[in-house]
């Protein structure tokens, strides 16, 4: 196994949490984020998920079920990447209705909740972070583009659709989004019950500081 990246001398990222395999532990959320926060712990060392050495680093961070499960990966035959780790670690560790659950979360996230209009930063945010908890490939750009436009605010809605055609990716609609949403919580065009608070989360009780990766790929 390679040397722990916080043997060296450039400044210290907080250490990833350690993923167990538990009871607690299985939830679609609870392993992106531990995929995510390995992730970018060892990119702050310089090392991706796709050099050889990635995947130990991975099984550092698994105690119990979760480092049985990772030593059997490691022992199986064929090709070993972090993603085929993370596929079975979902295939393992998760109940098979968990992606109806999360799908279900997703669909529900709105930008506007009892009157309070979230910066639609943050309700980008949830839905990626949902999205990436679910298998590769459960939503597709064109249904993240969709889903995006459904939980926006009305107003907002009705303010980003004309900037928009059907070629438009979905980072292109975030930008748009954004940018709308940024004048129109400047210029109050939510009203005056909007508290122009970022702390409207939904359905996900975590908010990330930026928004996250995709790292099913």
């Amino acid at each position: 196994m390679s040397v722990s990246p916080e043997g060296n001398s450039r400044p210290k990222w907080p250490a990833p949490f350690t993923f167990t395999g538990s009871a607690s532990d299985q939830d679609p959320l609870r392993i992106n984020s531990s995929f995510n926060t390995v992730n970018r712990y060892i990119a702050s060392f310089g090392i991706q998920d796709t050099d050889q050495e990635a995947l130990q680093y991975y099984g550092a961070y698994c105690r119990d079920q979760a480092l049985d499960k990772f030593t059997q990966y490691e022992a199986s035959t064929g090709e070993h990447t972090v993603a085929g780790l993370k596929r079975k670690f979902e295939t393992y560790f998760l109940p098979s209705t968990s992606t109806d659950t999360i799908y279900e979360q997703w669909q529900a996230v709105k930008q506007t909740v009892n009157g309070k209009t979230a910066h639609i930063t943050d309700t980008i945010i949830n839905l990626e972070r949902l999205r990436d908890s679910m298998p590769e490939g459960t939503i597709t750009d064109y249904m993240a583009k969709q889903r995006l436009l459904d939980a926006m605010d009305i107003k907002l809605k009705r303010d980003v659709k004309p900037h928009i055609t059907q070629d438009t990716s979905f980072d292109e609609l975030v930008e748009i989004a954004e940018k709308r949403d940024a004048i129109a919580h400047s210029t109050g065009v939510y009203g005056s019950r909007n508290t122009h608070s970022h702390a409207v989360i939904n359905t996900v009780t975590q908010p990330n500081p930026r928004r996250p990766q995709n790292q099913n790929n």
